[in-house]
């Protein structure tokens, strides 16, 4: 056999065999045969008496537990988990056979104690491993087939009801914070290797996820010395499942960060698919298309969750390199410029979780702004709108995170510099230069000084746009759609009650679709001129007139795709399309739906969802009538 040890060890094991066969817990029948053979085989020569003598008498372990007790735990399993039982980890033998060789009824009458209210007496890690245990039992998957669909979605093994997922949770952050000496970083260990079994217990019902998301909501906001373990837990199974963050009730996705964990997400394999598509050349309408797509989802999830996508930050900063060897008409062309303009409304949307990011991450992608404006110069037309942008961005930075802000911005202090002295009406960024405290010798810098850099024409250290060719190109050079031009005036308040008073015509329909017309005219370089009439495009969506109609989904989509978050604005009247009586205005809800839903993402995407059912289940009956 190859068993050496005291005949004490061997007596205490013959007693461990004895007792499970006792109980009848063991249905295999070759491994009660294989116990038997064990238990002859442990037992020591000499006479039967002295055997049963021993047999008769417990022997009691170093923790004080006599071994006679395993026919009780085992009749009870739930007593295998107490905190004051078998400190030793003896019980792991014992727990074993409960989890892989116990009826089904025998697991579910323990899972059902052990998640019941007073969990406090339980060891945590003890149950963890159970339910673990129980999840991964190959005796559940003999004889099926494991093949799943790659849609499918996980099968729920333990079948719990939303407070036994609640007590998983607790059982978590009660191993979290076991440790007498528990900081943050070993908690979060603990944390992230148990969150999948929660994930498993809670991602593919609603119900069970609301739940939980309102008792690690109630955990947080306690006066309990674990309310900070709660709250990273909360953190990390947002990463996982971004869709609880709906059940909060005084939680946002804006107050939600994860710069903590390491744990991979489902979102950062999406997000990394639709900033590559946006980054890569379009050679075809079909192409355009599909990076027009991405730009809308990318904006929708800078809106929605900005602490996913600021996961990204690095791969943005990469994206933004290597791209300024090009001339002027090149970098046009191939969708160069066109990129830094949509990366810079994504910037725009992960306020205020930008400003906090690592100052190195926005070092890089600094430098890439940087490089472009130096490259082809920022009194260009069709360089406006990368440069007002990139300085508001630079000037909200300062404002949110003045010490870091100067840390990273002092190395660009001179091309600051020549930016304001090329762009005087950049009010702003001298505020940014003042707030700086630059050097007499910095602010007064001359061109001839920089070392380097080649002077245009015009006498600032900006590069020509085409070698070779006279100047004049550029400025003729048609603006890309969408991005917002020099000669773009802003919309005053006189202009703004005019197309409002022409909008609330109701008895001229075609007086309001020109009104319409000229409204998307007006705003095509500026978009956010349209959050001045959200109203007024609100109610058209319902208007009995199709040309109206239409016209104002085509406004609402458009600015929801530039401002994801005023899906709001529009989300009942949306609803009171879908819900109308008359078949012409639901189609034009239903012909818009798609767009509406992806940039909805989840915040109002049930109520939508929900309706859309309404919809077929009034289709169906009406196709049954017919």
């Amino acid at each position: 056999m190859g068993l050496k040890g005291s005949s004490r060890c061997k007596r205490i094991l013959v007693e461990i065999i004895t007792t499970i066969q006792n109980t009848h817990c063991v249905r295999d029948v070759t491994l009660n045969r294989l116990l038997e053979h064990f238990r002859d085989k442990l037992k020591p020569d000499g006479s039967t008496e002295a055997t049963t003598k021993d047999e008769a008498t417990p022997s009691v372990d170093k923790s004080g537990s006599p071994q006679a007790d395993l026919q009780q735990l085992l009749t009870n399993p739930e007593t295998l988990f107490l905190k004051s039982h078998d400190p030793k980890g003896l019980s792991i033998y014992p727990l074993t056979l409960l989890a892989h060789q116990t009826d089904w009824s025998v697991l579910q009458r323990c899972i059902q104690r052990l998640l019941g209210g007073k969990i406090e007496r339980y060891n945590p890690s003890t149950v963890l491993d159970f339910l673990w245990a129980c999840l991964h039992n190959p005796r559940i998957w003999q004889g099926r087939d494991i093949r799943a669909a790659k849609k499918s979605s996980e099968e729920d093994i333990l079948s719990l009801t939303p407070d036994q997922s609640c007590q998983i949770a607790a059982y978590i952050v009660m191993e979290a914070s076991s440790s007498p000496s528990v900081t943050e970083s070993s908690a979060l260990t603990v944390i992230q290797q148990r969150l999948d079994l929660l994930v498993r217990c809670c991602a593919d019902d609603r119900n069970t996820l609301e739940r939980v998301g309102e008792y690690l909501n109630q955990q947080i906001n306690s006066d309990s010395p674990s309310s900070r373990w709660y709250k990273m837990l909360l953190t990390e199974l947002y990463l996982q499942i971004p869709e609880i963050v709906i059940h909060l009730s005084n939680v946002t996705p804006h107050h939600m960060t994860a710069k903590s964990s390491n744990l991979p997400s489902g979102i950062d394999s999406f997000s990394h698919r639709l900033l590559t598509l946006l980054a890569s050349p379009a050679i075809s309408k079909a192409g355009d298309q599909r990076k027009t797509d991405a730009l809308a989802a990318l904006r929708a999830l800078a809106s929605s969750h900005p602490a996913l996508l600021m996961r990204q930050l690095p791969m943005i900063g990469v994206l933004l390199r290597g791209r300024t060897h090009l001339n002027a008409r090149e970098f046009r062309g191939k969708g160069h410029q066109q990129f830094f303009c949509q990366t810079a409304t994504i910037l725009h949307l992960l306020k205020p979780h930008l400003f906090q990011a690592k100052p190195d991450d926005l070092d890089v992608i600094f430098k890439s702004y940087f490089d472009v404006i130096h490259r082809y110069s920022p009194t260009k037309p069709t360089m406006d709108y990368i440069v007002t942008n990139f300085i508001d961005i630079l000037c909200q930075y300062y404002q949110a995170n003045n010490s870091e802000a100067k840390n990273v911005l002092h190395n660009y202090m001179t091309p600051l510099n020549l930016i304001s002295q090329a762009r005087p009406d950049l009010s702003a960024l001298k505020s940014l230069l003042a707030s700086l405290s630059l050097s007499e010798e910095t602010s007064d810098i001359e061109p001839e000084s920089v070392q380097g850099i080649p002077t245009a024409p015009g006498g600032l250290p900006f590069r020509e746009e085409i070698p070779g060719v006279s100047g004049g190109r550029e400025e003729t050079a048609s603006p890309i759609p969408g991005i917002m031009q020099s000669d773009v005036k802003p919309m005053l308040a006189d202009e703004i009650s005019a197309f409002q008073e022409r909008l609330h015509k109701g008895n001229d329909p075609e007086g309001i679709t020109d009104a319409l017309n000229e409204l998307d005219s007006r705003c095509s370089g500026k978009t956010e001129y349209l959050l001045h009439f959200t109203t007024e495009i609100s109610n058209l969506m319902t208007s009995p007139e199709e040309a109206c109609r239409v016209r104002a989904f085509k406004l609402a989509i458009r600015l929801c795709k530039q401002l994801p978050s005023s899906c709001s604005s529009f989300l009942s009247s949306f609803l009171a399309v879908l819900q109308s009586d008359d078949g012409t205005i639901v189609k034009s809800a239903l012909n818009n739906l798609p767009d509406f839903c992806l940039l909805a993402q989840g915040m109002y995407q049930t109520q939508i969802e929900e309706t859309e059912n309404y919809v077929d289940v009034d289709v169906n009956e009406a196709d049954d009538d017919l």
